[in-house]
């Protein structure tokens, strides 16, 4: 727990445990008080997530960037999925209006981890290898079927990038399949994954 909402959260249960209030009242005040610290603190993270994504892409910060990073990292965030949406749409719109100077001063001022350099690696160029007997084929057709929990992992973006090298290369076609059977008690289906998955596909190109 951050430290200023850990802080807020000690701060409450004093003050309410010597309150003379009803203990439902307090608890109900209470409950409210550490929703809106956590909304606090989940609205400054998102801000991060937001100006690093600003910085990265000349200024223009994009909501469906930053939901994929932010529920991709947060699991827990995805019940609250829409809540999230509607607090990175708020942040985007403000992030918008800033030059791209304004935003990197404040992602310094506030994460400046986030604006260390990435250490560069030089490597070859290759080309990756042909499909076995492709020539015998009528046509070229890959396939993409994730379990729709949520919006696209590092896992799925690495097969997109591979399948559609070859669809491209072979001038085929890319099939996307929502593969809802292998879900469990932990891992169930979202059904905004149903747009998150197409839209992380327009993202990718």
């Amino acid at each position: 727990m951050p430290y200023n909402l850990h802080f807020a959260v000690l701060f409450s249960l004093d003050f309410f445990s010597h309150s003379v209030l009803p203990v439902n009242v307090k608890l109900l005040l209470l409950t409210t008080s550490m929703e809106m610290f956590w909304l606090d603190e989940l609205e400054f993270e998102i801000r991060k997530v937001v100006l690093d994504n600003a910085v990265k892409y000349e200024g223009k910060p994009n909501v469906k960037s930053v939901m994929g990073a932010l529920l991709g990292s947060q699991a827990d965030l995805r019940q609250r999925a829409k809540e999230v949406k509607e607090i990175v749409s708020k942040v985007v719109k403000d992030v918008e209006k800033m030059t791209l100077e304004a935003q990197r001063s404040e992602l310094s001022d506030i994460a400046p981890e986030l604006l260390e350099p990435e250490a560069k690696v030089e490597s070859e160029s290759k080309e990756l290898p042909e499909l076995p007997n492709v020539d015998t084929w009528q046509k070229v057709v890959m396939r993409l079927a994730p379990f729709p929990s949520g919006p696209l992992h590092i896992g799925n973006a690495r097969m997109v990038v591979l399948n559609d090298y070859y669809v491209k290369r072979y001038e085929g076609e890319l099939i996307l399949v929502f593969d809802d059977t292998i879900g469990s008690v932990e891992k169930q289906v979202e059904t905004e994954a149903f747009d998150m998955i197409p839209e992380g596909l327009e993202y990718l190109g």
